[in-house]
């Protein structure tokens, strides 16, 4: 009997943590030039603000823009197409840092 509950309470667990999803935290760098321009800082935290998901950007060095977000609610499409909409465009490969 002990055996049946063990393995019923096993399989229970096994079905609760499967079905549970964890939000995946990504971190990617895009070269985006003139992202260090005077004005540009300004659309970038506009074009960062409207996307529910990013948690933090920054620019690094000349080009570099760096942001973290959570993939559940938004992916790297939406973000590049809502850097273009601020005349943010963004060359080469994107990197994933995480």
């Amino acid at each position: 009997m002990k055996k049946i509950l063990s393995v019923f309470l096993g399989l229970i667990f096994v079905i609760t943590l499967s079905s549970v999803t964890f939000a995946a935290e990504k971190i990617v760098q895009l070269n985006v030039p003139g992202c260090r321009l005077c004005g540009a800082a300004r659309r970038i935290d506009t074009a960062m603000k409207k996307i529910d998901g990013v948690i933090k950007h920054k620019t690094k060095d000349h080009d570099l823009l760096i942001i973290t977000f959570d993939n559940k609610k938004t992916n790297l499409k939406f973000i590049i197409n809502e850097l273009a909409k601020e005349q943010l465009i963004v060359k080469g490969n994107p990197k994933y840092l995480k």
